[in-house]
């Protein structure tokens, strides 16, 4: 790990603190991830992992952060079968769990504290993880090709993955140990981001080839709404008091933010050729950070001023980003 680190973890226990804001982002030019402290707005650390980490999932209590290894090289053309794990609290090398069978994980999510749900897209299945020993406990087909990202209910009984090229959803029954029963729903082509509201009564999803963000109601496994959303709706983020959704318009160089109830749209944020793509919410539900790959940087943004400011500089075709403010946490 790199020495800043482990010298500020050092210094923050001998003073009785603890890591701040912190950011974690993936560069899938130079297959490393690296860790910046959103308050100092500084680099802490850099991983050279030797895999681009695709998607990103933080643990409940903040202190783990796990990556996807979709595949390495130029758009992810060598596939990859493993995860990334960063304990925040052990400065130590992020440790790789190997998946097996199971080729091109992607989208990933805790599901109370010590298990995780991964894609694996190309086996068209969800593996549940023990986190203690990241053995593989059960795997559940979800019967959908490119089925990409993924949302989890919050008591963790249902999962929610968007397909690709079908614009179907999959709703999931992850309640039992062999529970696997399985609704589609049709939204629309090129169904890929999905966000579930934190309450639980509203799913998100962004379907980029038709410029639509669909509101699937998961009571009734049906499309309660069709925003009309151009400029290729990418990634969706809820702020964690519901209120707001934070959605990545890719190909219109804009950031998008919703009134989640209403569902009708607040400000867009402009970022000249940002091509934004992932992206998270601060937990105090003011910042969005986004990424922006061809700019190298992740731009910071104020979700009351709708206003970017702080440009985090990132290493080369930044990719997955998370938020944890496991730092600022009481221990």
């Amino acid at each position: 790990m790199h020495a800043s680190l482990t010298l500020l973890i050092a210094a923050a226990a001998s003073a009785g603190t603890a890591l701040a804001q912190t950011i974690i982002v993936s560069n899938r030019g130079d297959e490393t991830i690296q860790l910046y402290d959103v308050e100092k707005r500084e680099t802490i650390a850099t991983h050279d992992v030797g895999v681009g980490a695709h998607e990103f999932a933080v643990s409940p209590d903040g202190r783990t952060v796990v990556g996807a290894c979709y595949g390495s090289g130029p758009m992810h053309k060598k596939p990859d079968n493993r995860l990334v794990v960063i304990d925040l609290d052990a400065p130590s090398e992020p440790r790789m769990v190997d998946l097996g069978d199971n080729p091109r994980p992607n989208d990933l999510a805790f599901i109370g504290a010590d298990r995780l749900v991964v894609t694996s897209e190309v086996k068209q299945r969800l593996l549940v993880l023990d986190t203690e020993t990241w053995e593989i406990e059960r795997e559940v087909p979800f019967d959908v090709p490119g089925g990409h990202m993924l949302a989890v209910s919050p008591d963790g009984k249902r999962a929610f993955v968007p397909s690709v090229p079908t614009g179907k959803v999959a709703l999931v029954d992850l309640g039992g140990e062999q529970s696997d029963l399985r609704t589609q729903v049709m939204v629309a082509r090129g169904a890929e981001g999905v966000a579930l509201s934190p309450s639980g009564d509203a799913l998100w999803v962004a379907c980029h080839q038709s410029g639509v963000i669909g509101v699937i109601d998961p009571e009734t496994s049906s499309v309660v709404e069709r925003i009309e959303a151009d400029g290729m709706p990418f990634r969706i983020e809820f702020t964690p008091d519901g209120s707001r959704a934070v959605v990545a318009h890719a190909m219109a160089n804009e950031v998008r933010i919703y009134d989640a109830a209403e569902r009708t749209l607040e400000h867009t944020v402009a970022i000249e050729k940002s091509t934004p793509t992932c992206l998270d919410v601060s937990s105090d539900g003011r910042h969005a950070f986004v990424v922006c790959t061809p700019l190298e940087e992740i731009a910071m943004i104020d979700l009351e001023t709708a206003e970017v400011v702080h440009r985090f500089e990132t290493g080369a075709v930044p990719d997955a980003i998370a938020f944890t403010d496991y730092g600022t946490r009481p221990k």
